[in-house]
């Protein structure tokens, strides 16, 4: 069985340049739909297709708001197949420093500290703005502060045991309320 429709809605010539619209729409469970534009002479095409791209592009959109999951879903069996490998090595080729370069950014380190807080477990609200030469501290398992990397490796301290935590947090939240400067 097939699992799309094909329906031509308009179609015609113009100074001798053939053109059409037609709607594809999935036959699954949750109908997803295109429209797309055809033409038999691609220099002529633009000022026709324009307008029914953005109604598509539209619906697309909202489709991939209100479908998160397939998204993702889809995302992830594209980047594990032969062509999203291949666009992945094309674009690692043409940018090979580009992680690097985004690592080094506040955004960069703001992301790998949140993806390292859920690979363990533990959420991070932070309660003040990363600066130069600090670390984010976890006052509990949800909310976290940065402070200097001097002052968090001062005290041995570990979250899930407890040891060290109520030394650390006190020193970690008198520098969050400028009683510890001298640091």
């Amino acid at each position: 069985m097939r699992e799309t429709k094909s329906f031509s809605l308009v179609s015609g010539k113009e100074e001798g340049v053939g053109w059409g619209v037609s709607v594809i729409i999935s036959l699954k469970e949750d109908c997803c739909y295109k429209t797309q534009f055809y033409s038999w002479n691609p220099n002529s095409r633009n000022h026709l297709y324009q307008k029914y791209k953005s109604k598509t592009d539209k619906s697309a959109k909202e489709w991939k708001k209100k479908h998160p999951r397939k998204m993702k879903e889809t995302y992830k069996k594209y980047a594990a197949s032969e062509k999203g490998k291949k666009r992945g090595e094309k674009f690692n080729e043409k940018h090979p420093t580009y992680r690097q370069e985004y690592w080094r950014t506040p955004n960069g380190r703001e992301a790998i500290n949140r993806s390292f807080s859920k690979w363990r477990g533990l959420g991070f609200i932070p309660l003040n703005e990363p600066f130069e030469n600090c670390e984010g501290h976890h006052l509990n398992k949800g909310v976290g502060i940065y402070i200097p990397k001097q002052l968090h490796r001062s005290v041995h301290h570990n979250l899930w045991t407890g040891e060290g935590m109520e030394t650390i947090n006190k020193l970690a939240l008198d520098y969050l309320y400028g009683e510890n400067e001298k640091i």
